[in-house]
């Protein structure tokens, strides 16, 4: 077993389907939520960011609810899912998402900027299209028989 510990600084570039708002971009109520899964892809831990306004660039400040998780109980071979929701658009509306397997995740603090996967946009042509990114600071705290 070990201790995930991070922290969500923000999130980069996020858009919608200009089907879905006027504007085109996602400009209010934006949610971080952080889980890791096991292999059987059950979800062990869970946390989320606050709603957050203002724009496709999104900055959390490091005392801000839910920025800084720690996730005890995690094990190698589990994964770091990062999800982005649109509050607004309902309850579970995702805008993207990334995982990242603990295995990657190093000792030492490091940062990381995951892609939110790409989509297609309705727009005079389809095209495909980034979702955004969103970057978080990660690190695992490794108990003396976890290797």
């Amino acid at each position: 077993m070990a201790t995930l510990k991070g922290r969500v600084l923000g999130c980069d570039g996020l858009a919608v389907p200009t089907s879905e708002c006027l504007c085109g971009f996602l400009k209010e109520g934006v949610v971080v939520v952080i889980s890791t899964k096991s292999s059987s892809g059950e979800s062990t831990n869970e946390a989320r960011t606050s709603v957050k306004s203002g724009g496709r660039s999104l900055q959390w400040e490091p005392s801000a609810l839910g920025a800084v998780f720690n996730f005890g109980n995690v094990k190698m071979g589990d994964v770091v899912e990062v999800v982005v929701i649109n509050k607004n658009k309902g309850p579970n509306v995702v805008v993207g998402s990334a995982t990242i397997p603990v295995a990657a995740v190093p000792f030492a603090e490091a940062e990381f900027t995951l892609s939110l996967g790409y989509s297609r946009r309705l727009s005079s042509l389809w095209r495909s299209a980034s979702n955004g990114s969103v970057t978080v600071k990660l690190a695992v705290e490794a108990h003396h028989n976890w290797l």
